[in-house]
């Protein structure tokens, strides 16, 4: 008994924001607190190809049938051997891609808790995005499967085999709805900034992850993040 599966995937993911923004902290949470609101457009494209081929032989099946004597040779080849298994081949290819547009709406803010910005300070940011994105959602590619019956008296050549291969070709527009965030630290002293957290992003039923029938995925990315700020001064 033996299968084997070899599997390749690759995805490519471009988000781009066109906004405009303004300061609306107003001080809610003291004087040194900010908050700034920006609206404007987000543009997604998210591309995933994948190809995979899969071999098995589940049961492989050997029988030894007793043979009567035969008058000259009674001890000679008493068993006859019986064998039999199947066999299954399946591969995919498929390139799945989603390309959307529409209004996005984003809340930031910053506020220091310990320090001050002449000797350094150290505060505490956070955001929140939503956007809703229109566009049209694709898959394209093919399936194949095949299946064999071997017997002893078939051992090249299959004694049946059956054979299944469909073409995959869809597009439909889709409505995507997109929430993110984040929340980290930053450390300001001077002309530069340092920042760390951890920030999330996701794009709910952007992309069609079926093979015959369609089935909304989410695309989601989140993660730690790090950046570094160095002011040229003026």
């Amino acid at each position: 008994r033996f299968g084997d599966t070899v599997s390749a995937h690759r995805e490519s993911h471009i988000v781009a924001d066109f906004m405009a923004g303004r300061d609306v902290g107003l001080g809610l949470w003291g004087s040194r607190s900010s908050m700034t609101v920006d609206f404007g457009v987000r543009f997604a494209q998210f591309t995933a190809k994948s190809a995979a081929t899969i071999r098995d032989r589940p049961d492989p099946f050997v029988e030894r049938i007793p043979k009567p004597p035969t008058a000259f040779f009674p001890s000679w080849n008493k068993y006859t051997t019986n064998t039999h298994h199947h066999t299954f081949y399946a591969q995919d290819s498929i390139t799945r891609s989603f390309s959307g547009i529409g209004p996005t709406l984003s809340l930031s803010g910053s506020q220091p808790f310990i320090g001050n910005a002449e000797a350094g300070e150290i505060a505490f940011d956070w955001g929140a995005n939503a956007a809703v994105l229109v566009g049209r959602q694709k898959v394209r590619g093919s399936h194949k499967t095949t299946g064999q019956y071997f017997t002893a008296l078939s051992s090249f050549t299959p004694k049946s085999t059956y054979s299944h291969a469909k073409p995959i070709a869809r597009s439909r527009s889709v409505i995507v709805p997109n929430v993110g965030g984040f929340a980290g630290l930053t450390f300001h002293r001077s002309n530069t900034k340092v920042s760390f957290g951890y920030r999330a992003d996701f794009f709910f039923g952007a992309m069609d992850g079926g093979i015959d029938a369609r089935n909304a995925a989410t695309v989601g990315f989140h993660g730690p993040f790090a950046t570094i700020s160095i002011g040229l001064g003026g």
